[in-house]
């Protein structure tokens, strides 16, 4: 009997890039920034698995053998489906559901069921909820879609970083009340800024990957 090498490949973006990768059966993954997934070159014959790290949306192809997604101590388990998978560093994880079925097993034993426009949430104590969530704020990230909502300022300078792969400092006092709504399709970071500037009352200064923030 042949036995199948199976290598695996890692896929890492950096800040400010996003990519596409098409696995083996066919399933497809949307990597966003500053993520990184880790799988086969080909998924053996009962099982596929990959892990991941970060943020990525899942297409997933429906097959008999279950699609697992290890995220540090979460298992989610889908047989065909899509759904996005959040966990930066330290945070809390959330789990969208956009189309199928998919459980959750974390390590306390914990399951849960979503059904599609469902979201859970399972914060860094092992409480967990679930609620329902808005697909372009969620997953527009895939389709090009920058969204604040209502975001306070660390949250949108955050994003900013990410999303362009830039260092922001900041010099003066950020209220408690600042906050950002704005919706962005594809633009360019001096838009966004310029955008940002006519609604909240900041300056700054873009030069090449550095942008400085006066408030």
């Amino acid at each position: 009997m042949e036995v199948k090498e199976v290598t695996f490949i890692t896929k890492k973006n950096p800040k400010g890039v996003k990519s596409s990768i098409k696995l083996s059966d066919g399933s497809v993954i949307h990597l966003n920034s500053n993520s990184e997934i880790i799988y086969p070159n080909e998924f053996s014959d009962s099982l596929r698995t990959i892990s991941l790290k970060g943020e990525a949306f899942f297409d997933v192809s429906k097959e008999s053998r279950p699609f697992k997604v290890n995220v540090d101590n979460t298992i989610v388990e889908v047989l065909g489906t899509e759904f996005n998978i959040n966990q930066s560093k330290g945070e809390e994880l959330a789990v969208a559901l956009v189309s199928g079925k998919v459980k959750v097993n974390d390590t306390h034993g914990n399951q849960v069921i979503l059904d599609p426009s469902e979201m859970l949430v399972i914060k860094n104590d092992g409480n967990f909820y679930k609620s329902t969530f808005d697909s372009l704020q969620v997953v527009g990230w895939k389709d090009k879609n920058l969204i604040f909502k209502r975001d306070d300022f660390y949250t949108v300078k955050e994003k900013l970083e990410n999303w362009y792969g830039i260092e922001i400092t900041v010099k003066g006092k950020i209220g408690s009340k600042w906050a950002y709504t704005g919706e962005y399709h594809d633009e360019t970071l001096k838009n966004v800024l310029e955008g940002i500037r006519q609604t909240s009352n900041i300056h700054y200064k873009l030069k090449g990957k550095k942008v400085e923030i006066t408030l």
